[in-house]
């Protein structure tokens, strides 16, 4: 899975009950050839054993959300960012919840205030996925020369 595309993006689940912005996410995401799969944080790290990385999108619109997240998931996903595991995509008015400063630098944590349009929103991640998936595809070496044999 390190070097196929993936077309799935992983929906962090913060209540029992989908948000209705949910399906409008999966909808956006859906024009740019990704599909939204809805998991709780126990399933997400029973996902990520597995190989490869993986793509989460967490969205936190109220304090019950953001006390959630700060409680139960938030160390799991410093663990994950750590390991290389996952790409965090985080949407929040709270800005207690954002780890920029600690993951920033590492092109895996992606923190986005409220109020925020879909379009933008998951516009924005679907060029960070396209580019993350160019660049496992680039080929590590320098150019060749026409004719030239490699090794």
């Amino acid at each position: 899975m390190n070097e196929e595309k993936t077309d799935w993006i992983f929906y962090l689940k913060l209540n029992r009950k989908l948000p209705e912005h949910f399906f409008k996410l999966d909808q956006e995401f859906k024009k740019s050839g990704y599909t939204l799969i809805p998991v709780s944080i126990s399933e997400l790290i029973t996902v990520t054993k597995g190989e490869g990385s993986f793509h989460v999108v967490a969205t936190i619109n109220g304090f019950s959300e953001a006390t959630y997240f700060t409680n139960k998931v938030q160390k799991v996903f410093q663990m994950l960012l750590r390991s290389k595991r996952m790409h965090t995509y985080i949407a929040s008015s709270f800005k207690f919840v954002d780890e920029t400063a600690m993951f920033g630098k590492s092109g895996q944590y992606h923190f986005v205030s409220l109020p925020v349009t879909m379009e933008y929103f998951c516009g924005t991640i679907a060029k960070i996925i396209q580019t993350k998936d160019n660049q496992t595809r680039k080929w590590p070496g320098g150019t060749t020369r026409l004719g030239s044999t490699i090794g």
